[in-house]
């Protein structure tokens, strides 16, 4: 794909979040927030930014997406605490309306950042998971790391259940911490989800661990993507049909349903409550996981097509 392509794709669909932001906030003025004008309007705001933060992830490049998203959440972080933690609330309507727009912006950025770190960290960790052992001898497979982090999902769902309810002013002091514990939990059910589904062929098998032995003379000396061999050979075998765009839909509907609920599927548009919206919001970030984790090789090609051509010399090498 041309670079003027990827450019002027990006600024188009930028272009369209701009006319979207101006439109919200014209019409926050003279709607009520719950309104049907102003639902549609925010729905079609954060599904534009959406779209240009995945635009950034696929046409750019992921160091320069993390620097923003990086600098967004000091700065949320930051004002967080002032605003909600010390009780800085003598500020103008002026902050509150700007406050909302970078919440937007930065929320919008966590589906499309998360594809790019998982693909950014699968190439850089997948050598590790390879080598790595407990008590030196005893190998750690994929599906069991993403079994440690649905477990770690769920516990954080739990005493996220226990201090949701909690009464002014406590949940106000607390509510930095809910929504991390929301992010987390969401962030560790994707990933436990990709990387059991990744590893799905083992799950079956409940190879979980295993006694393996390091040949230290080949360690650290060749690609882990060389190493591939008939054994893993299924490991590296892409669907037949392209199912990964199904997952990048899916993982951004979930995780707006779970920050917004009933702010993005409002109650006139869909018979479901907020505790309803929120619970299929972490169901459908599971299903995102497994998509993306079963479809991972041909999402990894877009990402990395210089490690994919390894890989591929390698397959080609064991088949011929």
């Amino acid at each position: 794909m041309k670079k003027t392509y990827k450019i002027s794709t990006s600024l188009f669909i930028l272009v369209l979040s701009l006319i979207s932001l101006i439109l919200y906030i014209q019409l926050e003025s003279s709607f009520t927030y719950n309104s049907p004008e102003i639902a549609i309007s925010r729905i079609l705001l954060i599904s534009t930014l959406n779209c240009f933060f995945y635009s950034v992830i696929f046409f750019g490049r992921l160091t320069h997406f993390k620097k923003i998203f990086e600098g967004l959440m000091i700065f949320i972080v930051f004002t967080w605490l002032l605003v909600y933690v010390f009780g800085f609330f003598s500020v103008s309507w002026e902050f509150w309306d700007f406050w909302e727009i970078i919440t937007y912006i930065s929320f919008s950025m966590i589906a499309p950042g998360l594809i790019g770190y998982v693909s950014y960290y699968t190439r850089r960790i997948t050598g590790n998971l390879e080598e790595a052992r407990i008590f030196s001898k005893y190998h750690i497979h994929e599906g069991f790391a993403g079994i440690i982090f649905i477990f770690t999902a769920l516990l954080l769902l739990y005493f996220h259940s226990l201090v949701v309810f909690l009464n002014e002013p406590y949940y106000r002091r607390l509510s930095f911490i809910i929504v991390g514990m929301e992010i987390f939990s969401f962030i560790f059910l994707f990933l436990g989800s990709f990387f059991c589904f990744r590893d799905w062929r083992d799950i079956i098998q409940i190879k979980l661990v295993e006694v393996r032995i390091i040949n230290d003379n080949k360690k650290g000396k060749t690609s882990v993507f060389k190493q591939i061999t008939k054994e893993n050979l299924d490991f590296f075998k892409i669907p037949k049909i392209m199912i990964y765009p199904f997952g990048l839909i899916i993982i951004t509907l979930s995780i707006n349903m779970i920050i917004y609920n009933t702010d993005f599927i409002p109650p006139y548009f869909y018979h479901l409550d907020e505790t309803e919206i929120i619970m299929l919001g972490y169901i459908s970030c599971f299903i995102a996981g497994a998509i993306t984790g079963l479809d991972w090789l041909r999402l990894f090609k877009i990402f990395y097509p210089e490690i994919y051509k390894e890989i591929e010399q390698a397959i080609n090498s064991i088949i011929d």
